[in-house]
């Protein structure tokens, strides 16, 4: 574009600068064309730069490290709690996915269940698009369970991982709803040796934690703490008495509502449960014939609407 500019036209007359032009000219249009050579080499070396840029582990394209990072994921029982349509595992998805999402493609990813611990990948995943992808479908795998979470074994098994690919770093974050039992806070000295070794590790290793507990509010609950037969074994058309213990473990005083008797998920009786008061507890009885052969499952199941719903049913298995 600049070579292609018209020049002004000088009439001269004084034939003895002419040889002095014509170096002048010809000087200017050699620094021209090596400025237009170095123009064209960078050029296609940035098209060539921007094309493998992801792969470039470089302060100047990004991450400047490869890290290691352990999501550990609290699935216990406390995270099915809901509170107006949102729910403590819901924030928790959330947030693993804003996590992900601002992973570089130098990390390496490791899914861990805290109950148990469990983990749920095999291997660490490469914070690519399919790799992110391929997390958030384990993500779902991460569903509340009937279990409580051990936070502190959990922390320890990420903290004694042996490390893959050389790794520059390892950050551990833990995602919870921060239950008090969770924690196991009666074990002050197994923290104290989790902290030591982090500390020793050669691999520099952080641990955050990042709440996933739902807006203050007073927990609504029932649940069925426990569900016995007077017998386990009986003969066809003998009957057997189920007894259950039904707790309101909230802060709030319950309302009547019925208990529902089934065999192999169909309702095939039902008891009334009266108003219980926070922290109260009572027990509903009822005897039910067993009439064909075979392995049973009896379980007992609240009808009401609480905040959480996995506690508020019990299977026991007889044989007739």
């Amino acid at each position: 574009l600049y070579r292609g500019r018209q020049r002004d036209t000088i009439s001269w007359g004084a034939m003895q600068f002419l040889a002095e032009a014509v170096t002048k000219g010809r000087r200017m249009e050699r620094l021209e064309e090596l400025l237009l050579m170095f123009l064209r080499v960078g050029t296609v070396l940035a098209l060539v730069l921007a094309l493998v840029q992801p792969m470039l582990r470089s302060s100047l394209f990004g991450s400047s490290e490869n890290r290691e990072v352990v999501l550990i994921l609290d699935n216990s029982l406390s995270m099915s709690r809901e509170v107006d349509d949102r729910s403590a595992s819901g924030n928790m998805t959330e947030e693993v996915e804003k996590l992900l999402a601002e992973l570089d493609r130098g990390d390496r990813v490791q899914l861990m269940l805290a109950s148990g611990p469990q983990w749920l990948t095999v291997e660490a995943i490469a914070a690519t698009g399919s790799g992110k992808q391929q997390l958030n479908t384990l993500l779902e795998q991460a569903e509340p369970t009937r279990g409580s979470a051990d936070l502190l074994a959990s922390l320890q098994t990420a903290i004694n991982l042996e490390p893959t690919d050389n790794p520059a770093s390892r950050r551990i974050v833990l995602l919870t709803d921060n239950q008090q039992q969770s924690w196991q806070l009666e074990a002050a000295q197994a923290w104290r040796r989790l902290e030591s070794t982090r500390r020793d590790l050669e691999l520099p290793t952080s641990i955050e934690i990042v709440a996933c507990e739902l807006d203050d509010a007073e927990l609504d609950n029932l649940a069925v703490m426990s569900l016995e037969a007077s017998r386990l074994h009986a003969r066809p058309s003998e009957s057997i008495t189920f007894t259950a213990q039904v707790a309101n473990v909230g802060a709030v005083a319950s309302a009547e509502a019925t208990v529902e008797w089934l065999f192999a998920d169909q309702v095939v009786d039902t008891s009334p449960l009266k108003a219980l008061s926070a922290g109260q507890a009572t027990t509903v009885s009822v005897s039910l014939p067993l009439k064909e052969a075979g392995q049973i499952a009896v379980s007992c199941q609240i009808d009401a609407d609480d905040q959480i719903l996995l506690d508020q049913i019990a299977t026991t298995v007889v044989e007739v």
